[in-house]
């Protein structure tokens, strides 16, 4: 059973400006006052309440809107402790995955460009699932270039692949 927001609010203070979350009541061996929330491997901060684990940046939609939020919450900086208000927004699959920051394991530094077999770079996104070639060109800034139109023409959020 999802977590009401009186229920949330008679347990949990939330600040908006800077995104913390304390115990309004005791819990165990935790005194209320305290700041809620541990860090989880995920990367994102979490709160245990009556023995299920709730993720803080989707209850802060519960806090302030009153309901709960659609399958994802967008972090849009990219930093997925910082859950103040500002930070957060609705965000569908297609425009959550439009934010993400650049892969590990890209070497070229510009996400969606690669160095190619064929001694060219590669400049390529993905399109309804499907990975396609956005050209190849002799320069990392012409294939950069290409890339960040794609990204343009899509609606790929400012922060994505920082």
């Amino acid at each position: 059973m999802p977590i009401t927001p009186e229920y949330l609010k008679s347990i949990l203070g939330y600040s908006p400006e800077t995104g913390v979350f304390t115990w309004l009541v005791s819990r165990s061996r935790t005194p209320s006052g305290s700041i809620a929330g541990s860090l989880v491997s995920s990367g994102y901060l979490t709160v245990m309440i009556d023995r299920k684990r709730h993720n803080l940046h989707r209850l802060a939609f519960v806090y302030m809107l009153y309901r709960h939020p659609p399958e994802f919450v967008d972090h849009i900086n990219g930093q997925k402790t910082d859950n103040r208000w500002i930070n957060l927004r609705e965000a569908s699959p297609v425009e959550n995955a439009r934010n993400q920051k650049r892969s590990c394991k890209n070497s070229s530094g510009v996400s969606g460009v690669s160095w190619d077999s064929r001694g060219l770079w590669r400049s390529f996104g993905y399109l309804a699932g499907k990975q396609i070639t956005l050209g190849r060109y002799l320069s990392k800034f012409d294939a950069a270039a290409a890339r960040k139109s794609f990204e343009n023409s899509l609606g790929y959020h400012e922060n994505h692949g920082r």
